[in-house]
């Protein structure tokens, strides 16, 4: 379930110029939300040494957002195995 999750993001809700306040709060919440799993889905996979799983989340998450540190850990344990 949380690989669709990670599968169903498409980006940024809105440029963070529009709509004010509310929408960019809403953004970084969905965004938040996306880091979240994301992490979650790469650590349980490299966790059962799925690395074709955590290295397809991983390059993912890097197409959306190439910053997120715990992703980047998670591929290089991944790749160290």
């Amino acid at each position: 379930m949380l690989g669709l999750c990670c599968r169903r993001y498409r980006g940024h809700f809105l440029p963070a110029n529009e709509g004010g306040s509310a929408v960019l709060e809403h953004r970084e919440g969905l965004h938040g939300r996306f880091r979240r799993i994301a992490e979650l889905v790469t650590e349980g996979a490299v966790a059962r040494c799925d690395w074709v799983v955590a290295d397809a989340v991983c390059h993912r998450v890097f197409g959306i957002d190439p910053l997120t540190e715990p992703v980047h850990r998670a591929l290089m344990r991944s790749l160290a195995a």
